[in-house]
C-alpha cells in the first residue's frame, strides 16, 4: 500500500483519538487521512491501565493493518447488508507519519454532514437522528454481533451515546437517507457504556471470552462460519471475484490482529516507548529477550517510577509555580481598561457581544448545521436591532460573558494569595454572573418605569427569573425573546437558546462531545419552550 498524494493536506477535524486531513489522490479523487493521536490524559491512563499502552493504532503497526483489513471486510458486509442505505468508508493506505510519531489511515473522503441538530429551521430535518439510530445503528449492532465483530459495537453504538459522531448523512433521497459509516476505530476500551445493562449483558461477558478489555476485537472463528453460511447471498450481491477479495482480507485481518493481540502486555509498553524514541532499541531488546514475570516487573517498576515522578514534576511541583507566574504576568490595568470600556461605551459592548454572536453563527455553518442562506438571515437579524427589542439586551448578556470570566479569575486570585477562603471564593465565582445579569436587569426595569416616555414597555420578568440561575441564566434574554408577545420574529432567540443547550452536551467527556447522542439530548431541551410559545401563539390567534 503506497497511496500517492497529489495535493497538500488540509485540516478539517479533531477527534478523540486522532487528527483527520483531507487531500487528493493521484487521480483527482478527495480522500481522508487520520493520523492517529495517543489521546489527551483520560484516554492515555485508561488504554495504560486496561491494555498496557496508550491507543494501540498509534504505535502499534499491525493494530492499523488490522484497522485496514477490518474496514475492507466491512465494506462488503455493509454493502450485503444495508445496500445504498448506509456504507462504510473505506481504507486506502497505512503508514507511519513521522511529523506525529504515529500511524495513519487514509480512508474514502465523505462528503457529508452530521445528522441535523434542532434549530429554527429544522423543520424538513427532525427524522434524521431517528433514522440514524432505529434504521441504521440498532440493525448494524445486530449484524455485528451475528457475524463475530464484537468489539465493533464500540463504534456503531450500543450503550455509548458518542458513536452517533461516527456517521455522517451523505444524501437525503425523499424517504430514503443515505449514510456512511466514516470512523471504526476505538479511542477507549469498551469498559464504561453508559448503559450498564449493555456491559453487564454484553461487554464484560465478551470481555471474559476474548480475556481482555474488548478493544475492536473480532470473533474471527464465529466471521469465518458466518461468511461460510451467507456464501450465496453475499456471492449473488458482490460477486465470485470480490467474494474471493474478501476472502484474502479476512486472512490478513486475522493474521495482523493475532500478532497485535498476542502482544504482551509489558511488551506493548516497551514497544511504544521505542516507536516514540523514548527508549533505544538495545534496551528495548533486552526486554524482549528475556519475556519473563521478572522481567515484566522491573520494567513495569521503572514505568511507575517514571510516571511518578513525571506527574510530581510537571503536575503537582510546579502548579504553585505556574499559578503564581499567571498571576505575576496577568495585565490587570488592560484587563480593568477592557471591563470599564465594555460597561462605558456602548459601541464596544455592541461589537464584542456581536462578534461573539456571530461566531456561534459561523460555527453552525462550518459544521453545516446551518444552510448558507441561514446563517445569512440569522446575521441580518443580528444586525438589525429592529427586529427584537431585547436585542441589546442579549447581546449585553453575551458580553458579560467577559467580565463574569475576570470575576472567576479574580475569584481564583484571592483564594491562591490568601484573602479569601475557599467557601467565599467558591461562592464569587458561582454567584458572579447571577448578581451581574440581575443586576442589568433591574436596571434596565427601573429605567423604563422613569422613562415611560420612551415607547412601549417591555417586560424583563423572565429574563431576571431566568438570569438567577447560575450558568442557565446565559439563556436569559433568548427564553424572553421567545416569550415576548411583541418580538416580531424570534427565529434568533431561538437559535441561541438551541446552541447555549447544545454547547452543554459538546463538553461533557467521554459520552459527549459535537455530533453525539448526548448533545443531540442537550439541544432536544429547548424544544419544550419552543413548541409551549408556538402553542400559546396559536391560541391566542
Amino acid at each position: 500500500m503506497d497511496l500517492e498524494e497529489t495535493t497538500q493536506r488540509e485540516f478539517i477535524a479533531e477527534g478523540r483519538n486522532g487528527k483527520v486531513f483531507q487531500s487528493r489522490d493521484k487521480d483527482g479523487n478527495d480522500i481522508a487521512i487520520k493520523v492517529v493521536t495517543e489521546g489527551g490524559l483520560l484516554s492515555i491512563s485508561a488504554n495504560y491501565f486496561f491494555l498496557g499502552a496508550p491507543n494501540a493504532y498509534n504505535w502499534n503497526e499491525d493494530a492499523i493493518l488490522s484497522a485496514y483489513y477490518r474496514r475492507q471486510v466491512l465494506a462488503e458486509l455493509v454493502d450485503y447488508w444495508f445496500g445504498s442505505k448506509l456504507r462504510v468508508a473505506k481504507s486506502l493506505d497505512t503508514k507511519w507519519n513521522e511529523e506525529f510519531k504515529g500511524y495513519e489511515i487514509t480512508t474514502e473522503y465523505i462528503d457529508g454532514r452530521h445528522a441535523s441538530l434542532h434549530h429554527p429551521f429544522s423543520k424538513q430535518k427532525e427524522e434524521e437522528l431517528s433514522d440514524l439510530i432505529k434504521n441504521i445503528m440498532e440493525p448494524l449492532q445486530d449484524r455485528l454481533i451475528e457475524s463475530g465483530f464484537d468489539g465493533l459495537l464500540w463504534q456503531a453504538g450500543k450503550g455509548i451515546p458518542a458513536a452517533s459522531a461516527n456517521f455522517m448523512l451523505e444524501q437525503s433521497n425523499g424517504d430514503e437517507n443515505e449514510w456512511a459509516w466514516i470512523d471504526l476505530e476505538s479511542g477507549l476500551p469498551a469498559v464504561a457504556p453508559l448503559n450498564p445493562i449493555s456491559f453487564f449483558s454484553f461487554y464484560l461477558l465478551k470481555s471474559i471470552k476474548h480475556k481482555h478489555p474488548l478493544f475492536d476485537d473480532v470473533d474471527m472463528d464465529k466471521l469465518r462460519a458466518y461468511i461460510d453460511e451467507n456464501k450465496e447471498g453475499l456471492e449473488s450481491k458482490i460477486d465470485a471475484g470480490r467474494y474471493s477479495i474478501l476472502l484474502g482480507n479476512i486472512d490478513s485481518l486475522e493474521f495482523h490482529q493475532k500478532k497485535w493481540k498476542s502482544l504482551r502486555r509489558a511488551h506493548r509498553s516497551i514497544t511504544y516507548r521505542l516507536k516514540k524514541d523514548k527508549i533505544s532499541q538495545k534496551h528495548a531488546n533486552w526486554y524482549f529477550e528475556h519475556p519473563d514475570k521478572l522481567h515484566d516487573a522491573v520494567w513495569y517498576g521503572r514505568e511507575i517510577a517514571r510516571l511518578s515522578w513525571k506527574a510530581y514534576s510537571g503536575l503537582i511541583a510546579d502548579i504553585p509555580y505556574e499559578i503564581d507566574l499567571r498571576l505575576t504576568l496577568f495585565d490587570y490595568k488592560k484587563a480593568a481598561s477592557n471591563v470599564w470600556r465594555f460597561i462605558s461605551s456602548g459601541k464596544y459592548r455592541s461589537e464584542v457581544a456581536t462578534n461573539y454572536v456571530r461566531s456561534r453563527i459561523n460555527l453552525w455553518k462550518e459544521r453545516s448545521q446551518l444552510e448558507p442562506e441561514e446563517s445569512d438571515y440569522l446575521r441580518s437579524q443580528l444586525e438589525t436591532e429592529t427586529t427584537s427589542p431585547y436585542l441589546t439586551d442579549l447581546l449585553f448578556h453575551a458580553g458579560l460573558k467577559f467580565v463574569d470570566w475576570g470575576i472567576v479569575f479574580a475569584s481564583g486570585t484571592t483564594y491562591f494569595k490568601g484573602i479569601t477562603g475557599p467557601i467565599e471564593s467558591g461562592l464569587l465565582a458561582l454567584l458572579g454572573g447571577p448578581i451581574l445579569r440581575s443586576t442589568y436587569t433591574l436596571g434596565k426595569i427601573g429605567y423604563s418605569k422613569i422613562k415611560p416616555n420612551l415607547g412601549k414597555e417591555q417586560s424583563r420578568l423572565i429574563a431576571l427569573a431566568v438570569g438567577m440561575i447560575p450558568t442557565f441564566g446565559n439563556a436569559a434574554y433568548p427564553i424572553q425573546m421567545i416569550y415576548s408577545g411583541s418580538t416580531e420574529d424570534r427565529k434568533l432567540g431561538e437559535f441561541l437558546l438551541y446552541d447555549s443547550f447544545s454547547r452543554a452536551g459538546e463538553k461533557i467527556p467521554v459520552y459527549g462531545g459535537r455530533d453525539t447522542r448526548t448533545e443531540h439530548f442537550f439541544n432536544h431541551f429547548p424544544d419544550l419552550l419552543v413548541r409551549n410559545r408556538q402553542g400559546l401563539n396559536s391560541q391566542s390567534q
